[in-house]
């Protein structure tokens, strides 16, 4: 009987072990994915440089690109880049994609040096942005198929199309991989900086605070302190 009531009982010792197993295994599942799907932001940029002058290079850098590029859009002319026409309208639309990102490049450099957290998370969204529009850019590129075109002279295709061609898809996608892999930890930089950021003014209040209640507080007499006993 008592074999048989052990299987009737709501939750015995047993059953109850049994029971509460499988949501404890799917919370410690569940909090283990998270700590691998979260990102640690970096503290410093190429590993011997702070954040502070990783950002500042970054702005420093995507600011010279971008009046570059605003200096040569045609409104009325298209303009060719390695093979590829642009026309008067991309040109434009382009254009005025960099003259909306240079009051936020330019906030974002003020922004790190006085650590001011909206600027940098402003930043970070217009360089995904960039990236996005940048990966479209050489996804079109690479398979309109006119790569070694517009990079190969005829008479060196003549020696071997297959050959030559095909070299020069693997040089470029190479360099186009490192292109996005630089892209992309700049972004990352953008974002630790924001991180960091985010972090020291959560925890400065606090210290603030503790340190204005430590000199308030009235020390009782036979009080320990760390000064010795009052």
């Amino acid at each position: 009987s008592s074999f048989k009531g052990l299987f009737h009982a709501p939750c015995g010792a047993l059953t109850a072990a049994l029971c509460s197993w499988p949501g404890k295994v799917d919370l410690a599942g569940e909090e283990a994915v998270a700590a691998m799907v979260k990102i640690k932001a970096s503290s410093q940029f190429c590993g011997c440089c702070t954040l502070l002058l990783g950002v500042e290079f970054i702005c420093a850098l995507h600011l010279c690109i971008t009046i570059s590029t605003i200096a040569f859009i045609s409104s009325v002319h298209p303009i060719e880049v390695v093979g590829v026409t642009f026309e008067p309208w991309e040109q434009i639309a382009n254009g005025a994609w960099c003259l909306l990102g240079t009051p936020i490049i330019v906030g974002a450099g003020i922004g790190a040096l006085y650590r001011i957290e909206s600027q940098l998370r402003v930043y970070f969204y217009y360089l995904c942005g960039c990236f996005v529009l940048d990966l479209l850019y050489a996804g079109n590129f690479l398979f309109s198929g006119t790569v070694c075109a517009s990079i190969i002279a005829p008479e060196v295709q003549r020696l071997g199309a297959s050959f030559v061609c095909g070299m020069t898809d693997t040089f470029f996608m190479f360099w186009v991989l490192v292109f996005f892999v630089v892209l992309g930890y700049f972004i990352f930089t953008v974002w630790s900086a924001a991180e960091e950021v985010t972090r020291t003014h959560h925890h400065e209040p606090l210290l603030h605070k503790e340190a204005v209640q430590r000199l308030l507080a009235p020390q009782l007499p036979g009080q320990q302190t760390k000064y010795g006993t009052a």
